[in-house]
């Protein structure tokens, strides 16, 4: 009889101690389950912390770039409206004749005509971006648009200027060929090509006005700006 409570003693010692075995094993591993939720959610942290640096960082850049960039874009604006100015005062003068272009105002305009602006903007930053697939880090979904559609907005802008370009360097060939510096080298009336070179006139002083008037370069006008303004709200 002895025995026999000796025997269940044992098992219910034996019981206890299992039961404190499986209690000390489940608080081990929660405590392990705990840490590794604590160590994951320092880790997300640091890293959203890492990416919103990261953003800042791109942000400033992408605002300095544009702000040179619509800083060119004015300036070669103004250069177009004063071609476009040189342009219309000669076309006034039409049909040129070689005693008109020897004219002063003749002399005064068309090297101010001769010249042929070109918008070469600042895009590293975006490019980069775009590149690397530091686009996702940028939060605002209006922005992340503008930086994706910026090339295309670009393109059309510099698909208008490209064909302003041609017809002007047609004009600085005409120029080169005839009288490359008319304060200087004497003019070969006979060769001539006045008519040629009026409707060459005509034709790059629209299409160089249609760079500031047209609806592309508004458009990349307001394109920059956007991106400035919500580069600096951020």
């Amino acid at each position: 009889m002895i025995k026999f409570f000796r025997n269940i003693r044992k098992s219910l010692l034996e019981q206890n101690q299992m039961g404190k075995y499986f209690k000390y094993a489940i608080g081990e591993i929660l405590l392990v389950v705990i840490g590794i939720l604590i160590a994951l959610q320092i880790n997300n942290w640091n890293n959203g912390r890492l990416d919103r640096n990261r953003e800042a960082f791109l942000l400033q850049q992408i605002k300095v770039e544009m702000k040179d960039n619509l800083r060119q874009l004015n300036y070669i604006q103004e250069r177009i409206k004063t071609l476009v100015e040189a342009g219309n005062t000669i076309i006034d003068m039409f049909p040129l004749d070689a005693e008109k272009i020897q004219q002063e105002s003749f002399n005064t305009n068309f090297p101010e005509f001769l010249y042929c602006p070109s918008f070469d903007p600042y895009q590293g930053t975006i490019k980069s971006i775009i590149n690397t697939g530091d686009l996702n880090l940028i939060q605002n979904d209006s922005l992340r648009k503008l930086i994706i559609t910026w090339e295309d907005v670009l393109e059309d802008y510099k698909e208008e200027e490209k064909m302003a370009w041609q017809y002007g360097y047609n004009i600085m060939e005409w120029a080169t060929d005839h009288f490359p510096n008319p304060r200087i080298v004497e003019r070969d009336m006979g060769s001539l090509d006045l008519r040629g070179l009026q409707a060459r006139i005509g034709e790059k002083t629209f299409r160089y006005n249609w760079c500031i008037e047209g609806e592309d370069g508004r458009i990349l006008s307001t394109h920059i700006e956007s991106i400035i303004n919500l580069t600096t709200s951020q």
